[in-house]
């Protein structure tokens, strides 16, 4: 009976070691997978981010270049009014220069 006893005790023994060496082994897996699948989430949290980034500064780039058109074609515009009003003056000028050449 002694010897079933010890017999009963290594069996139980080497069966909790086998488990315990299974839990392990099956907890280093679940660890590893869980490393693999955080590193995924974050290149893909990483190369998301990255395209919304580079979407936007398309975006800004897009603004600014609709910016600087505008304000060319203000100045423009402008220099065109500035032009016209100078000829406008230079003709009264002209105009005055002969009213008193005449006169």
């Amino acid at each position: 009976m002694a010897q079933e006893t010890i017999e009963a005790i290594r069996d139980a023994e080497a069966a909790a070691a086998a488990k315990e060496k299974e839990a392990r082994e099956s907890a280093d897996q679940l660890v590893s997978k869980a490393r693999t699948d955080a590193a995924a989430l974050i290149k893909s949290r990483t190369d998301a981010m990255k395209e919304e980034t580079q979407s936007a500064l398309t975006q800004a780039g897009l603004r600014n270049e609709k910016i600087m058109q505008d304000a060319k074609e203000e100045a423009q515009k402008e220099i065109m009014e500035l032009q016209q009003q100078v000829a406008k003056k230079r003709q009264n000028a002209v105009k005055a220069v002969i009213d008193l050449l005449v006169s």
